[in-house]
């Protein structure tokens, strides 16, 4: 079965020449990179609200997507069918999906011409990092449409991004603020595009964004912001870590994002303690974990008295808080338990 896989860059030049697949899988840890897509292919088919159909991979919906993939529009061109959170289908269900594939033709574009607009888009949004190689259903719509990886975008490319998403709302970000930010944030889109959004409506009336701008702007003057939850947890201090998060759920922030925070922090730890042990200068860890040596001057005495044990364990506590949040779990008690854990403060996990 010949299979198309394509890079995010290859689909947005397929969409800007019209060319549109009847079938996309998305995998990938960029989210937003996903989203965007989706909303382009959105955009290419130029489908209204009513032209657009969403559904969960965890509603056990299987049998209705396939009917209406299956069904021609009758008040439309072409309508698209979305499934986020396609993870969470089950193993029955990716395969009632992948049977109703089997009557669609494996996609081709001619050498000349543009292939007309299919009555249906089905796009499966997949918030993995890899795909699963033996699911049915990547094969099927990898042959009907395509697969697409969104990866990360790593310090330079973001950079780009970064200055793009701000080119067009008049500002300009300068290399320090820059390097301050994708500490803070990493390499997180979504998260990005929420702090840039603030960073524009803060520095109104100015086309220059500096590093005391972006610190203000995301509340680093003003006290400490969720940014600095990652760095008490990497330093073990409980209090400061409980402190933050109690205040940031208060103030509204999203659980999942402040878990982010978290989870991040631990992976810096358990990479660099590898690195440590191996006995690599603590400037290189730094370098290869593209962390600012003027931020993090405390970052391999902290992970020095850490364990590789420790933070396996942790890693592990962050994947079952995700679980457990998704689940509807209280978010104040699951995180705190996670960071009284984290910090060494609370019961280990097994």
């Amino acid at each position: 079965m010949k299979m198309s896989i394509l890079k995010p860059a290859q689909l947005h030049a397929e969409l800007s020449r019209g060319v549109i697949r009847p079938v996309y899988y998305f995998y990938g840890e960029d989210g937003y990179g996903q989203a965007s897509a989706a909303e382009m292919l959105r955009k290419a088919l130029a489908a209204s609200p009513d032209e657009l159909h969403k559904f969960y991979g965890d509603n056990n919906q299987a049998a209705e997507i396939a009917s209406l993939f299956q069904t021609i529009p009758m008040f439309a061109e072409s309508q698209l069918i979305m499934v986020k959170r396609a993870q969470d289908l089950s193993a029955a269900s990716r395969k009632s999906l992948a049977d109703a594939l089997r009557e669609t033709a494996p996609f081709e574009i001619a050498a000349a011409g543009t292939p007309p607009v299919p009555p249906n888009c089905l796009v499966l949004l997949f918030e993995e990092k890899k795909k699963d190689a033996g699911d049915p259903l990547y094969a099927r719509c990898a042959a009907a449409g395509a697969a697409v990886e969104f990866k990360p975008l790593w310090e330079d490319a973001l950079r780009r991004w970064v200055d793009s998403f701000l080119k067009s709302r008049g500002r300009k970000l300068t290399h320090e603020a820059f390097a301050w930010l994708y500490q803070e944030a990493g390499n997180n889109r979504a998260l990005l595009s929420q702090e840039l959004e603030k960073l524009s409506l803060y520095t109104e009336g100015k086309t220059e964004i500096g590093l005391q701008d972006a610190q203000a702007s995301l509340g680093f003057f003003q006290g400490e912001n969720i940014f600095e939850l990652g760095s008490a947890v990497q330093e073990g201090n409980a209090a400061r870590a409980m402190r933050i998060l109690e205040g940031a759920l208060r103030g509204g922030e999203e659980p999942m994002r402040l878990l982010y925070q978290i989870q991040n922090s631990v992976q810096k730890q358990a990479a660099a303690k590898e690195l440590l042990e191996a006995g690599t200068p603590a400037a290189q860890v730094l370098a290869a974990l593209k962390l600012h040596p003027y931020f993090n001057q405390n970052f391999c005495r902290w992970t020095e008295a850490k364990t590789s044990d420790f933070l396996r364990r942790g890693l592990r506590s962050c994947l079952r808080a995700e679980v457990r949040l998704k689940t509807g779990a209280n978010a104040g008690g699951e995180l705190g338990n996670l960071v009284l854990e984290l910090t060494g403060a609370g019961l280990k996990a097994a």
